[in-house]
């Protein structure tokens, strides 16, 4: 196939893999995003016991969404992913849910719709929604087993992850790890907090140079967010009745 691609050829990747860099001569990186928002601050706690606890992750995600964000959480198994967001939904009460290679399409796609449109806060996977999916509500992420080896936590999937909070001006992101230390690090989580904060620096030189203030496109979410409230009191108002 690599016959058959045209002599000039445009790749569009916010993290580039060896094959495009392999095929380019000029790369021209974009810092600046449309809406003016930072990259988001990265943030390295320990986990205990070998994961975060249960508690920990519940605190972090209700203090989320008290202040109006939705809440992504990456894990490095699929029956984590489970547990968590069961745990989330039924003990703790919160409109949590899941995706895995286990759930079909359609189901992964209605999940992630009722994500955009704020019908759930919570979404617990392990790499389903990665590059190229905007969540404007998101405004925190939660990257657990940043420190695993594998390509599930190499620098470029590390990027990909933490950039789900890149659409909201609000958003961060916290990597579990086995230590906090910063010497203590992988090279794939070193690289990855370099370049976020690199690209921090850059953007917010820019736009206060140039007076500009981050905003987000987050109107769909808190309309459909009303929506859903409403029906709830509603269906809440016919059983009383």
């Amino acid at each position: 196939w690599k016959e058959k691609l045209p002599r000039y050829c445009t790749f569009a990747s916010a993290t580039p893999g060896e094959m495009e860099k392999e095929h380019c001569d000029d790369v021209v990186t974009m810092i600046q995003r449309p809406t003016h928002i930072l990259d988001p601050p990265i943030e390295v706690l320990s986990r205990t016991h070998s994961r975060p606890e249960k508690e920990e992750i519940r605190r972090l995600v209700e203090e989320a969404i008290a202040d109006g964000l939705q809440v992504i959480i990456f894990c490095i198994k699929k029956c984590e992913a489970i547990v968590i967001s069961r745990y989330l939904k039924q003990k703790c009460g919160l409109a949590s849910d899941y995706i895995t290679c286990d759930r079909s399409l359609t189901e992964r796609k209605d999940i992630i719709d009722k994500l955009k449109r704020g019908v759930i806060d919570v979404l617990a996977c392990v790499k389903t929604v990665g590059e190229g999916m905007d969540f404007p509500g998101v405004g925190l992420v939660l990257v657990l087993n940043a420190d695993a080896p594998g390509f599930l936590r190499d620098a470029r999937s590390l990027e990909q992850l933490v950039g789900r909070a890149a659409r909201n001006p609000r958003g961060k992101a916290i990597m579990y790890a086995k230590e906090a230390e910063e010497d203590r690090w992988s090279e794939a989580m070193r690289s990855c907090i370099a370049a976020f904060n690199g690209h921090r620096m850059q953007q917010k030189k820019h736009n206060d140079d140039n007076n500009l203030t981050p905003r987000c496109v987050c109107a769909g979410v808190h309309e459909d967010r009303a929506r859903v409230e409403q029906q709830h009191q509603v269906n809440n108002n016919t059983h009383k009745s």
